[in-house]
């Protein structure tokens, strides 16, 4: 089935998000460079967003092909957003507006390229008769 292995590579992407997201700080290593964490987060919710889009353009379920884009962008967010409220718990983790943003510019940047990748790849319609 074509659907499956994006499918459990999603799955297992978000448990590999949760288990980052809800590791404490403390272990984590400081990589010294200024807005590292914003830019992690960035690639974290790049790929998250590029799953979620393969996953959804190729769902047998026509609520969720019908608008891929849309859907991993807000799905992707709002995994992000909840990954963050759950920091707030976690000794040593905080929760961040900015981390959340990055979350979501992440996931928005992938889509959009997904699209156009997709775009191209797609035949050009022939006009003529």
């Amino acid at each position: 089935m074509r659907g499956r292995s994006p499918s459990k590579a999603l799955y297992m992407w978000l448990i590999t998000v949760l288990a980052l997201s809800t590791y404490p700080d403390a272990m984590i290593p400081d990589m010294g460079i200024e807005f590292s964490d914003l830019v992690v987060h960035f690639i974290l919710y790049f790929v998250t967003g590029a799953l979620f889009f393969v996953v959804f353009r190729e769902s047998r379920f026509s609520a969720l092909n019908r608008a891929p884009a849309l859907l991993s962008i807000a799905l992707a967010a709002a995994y992000g957003f909840v990954m963050e409220v759950a920091q707030y718990y976690v000794p040593g983790r905080s929760y961040s507006l900015a981390d959340a943003a990055a979350n979501t510019l992440g996931a928005t940047a992938a889509v959009i390229l997904m699209v156009q990748i997709t775009n191209r790849r797609q035949p050009a319609d022939s006009g003529g008769g």
